[in-house]
C-alpha cells in the first residue's frame, strides 16, 4: 500500500510529461519550428444556446473551437472556465483529459502537412480556423485561433505519445525546438 500524506496537494501533469524531452532536435542549423506542451489549462465542452460559427474564436482568455454544430469545445486558463458558469447550456468539465501541442515557426505548415490530411494553405487555414480530423491513426481536433504562425492539437490523453511521435517525425527534417 502506498502512503499518501493527508496535506501533499494531488497537482496537475501533463500527459507529455515524460516524453518530451526539451532542447534542438531534427536538422542542424535549420529550427523551423517550435514545438510546445500546453496541455496544462482548463478544457470544457458546452452546449451553446445560440449556434456558434465553425472555427476557433478568441473570448477574453479562452479559446472557443467550434467544428460541428451545437457543441463548442472551450480551452483557456482556469479563471476563464468559472465564466461558463454564466453560459445557457450544458457545460461538461474535460479538464486534464486531452493532450495538447502547439507547433509553431515558419516551417509549421510544410511539416505538418506530411501529418494532417487537410489543406493547411492560408487561404483554406488561416486565423479563425478549426478542424476534427482523423492523422496518424488518431482522432483529433486542429485549430488556429490568431494570426500568430501556429498551430494547436488535441488529442485524447492516452494518445500523448502517438501524436508526439508522429509531430516530431514531420518536425525533424526542418530542425525544432521542445518546450
Amino acid at each position: 500500500m502506498v502512503s499518501v500524506e493527508a496535506s501533499a496537494p494531488l497537482l496537475p501533469r501533463s500527459p507529455f510529461a515524460a516524453l518530451i524531452t526539451p532542447g534542438v532536435h531534427g536538422r542542424p542549423g535549420q529550427g523551423g519550428l517550435v514545438i510546445e506542451d500546453v496541455s496544462l489549462r482548463g478544457l470544457a465542452s458546452v452546449v451553446l444556446a445560440a449556434p456558434a460559427p465553425f472555427g476557433a474564436v478568441r473570448r477574453g482568455n479562452a479559446t472557443y473551437v467550434t467544428t460541428q454544430p451545437d457543441q463548442t469545445l472551450v480551452v483557456g486558463d482556469p479563471g476563464a472556465m468559472l465564466d461558463l458558469q454564466a453560459l445557457d447550456g450544458p457545460v461538461t468539465d474535460l479538464t486534464g483529459s486531452r493532450a495538447i501541442l502547439r507547433v509553431s515557426g515558419p516551417a509549421w505548415r510544410e511539416a505538418l502537412s506530411a501529418v494532417l490530411p487537410i489543406d493547411l494553405h492560408p487561404s483554406a487555414f488561416g486565423p479563425g480556423a478549426a478542424a476534427a480530423t482523423y492523422a496518424a491513426h488518431l482522432s483529433m481536433l486542429v485549430w488556429r485561433a490568431d494570426a500568430a504562425e501556429a498551430v494547436e492539437i488535441a488529442v485524447y490523453r492516452s494518445f500523448a505519445g502517438a501524436l508526439l511521435h508522429a509531430v516530431e517525425a514531420a518536425a525533424a527534417p526542418h530542425g525544432y525546438v521542445t518546450r
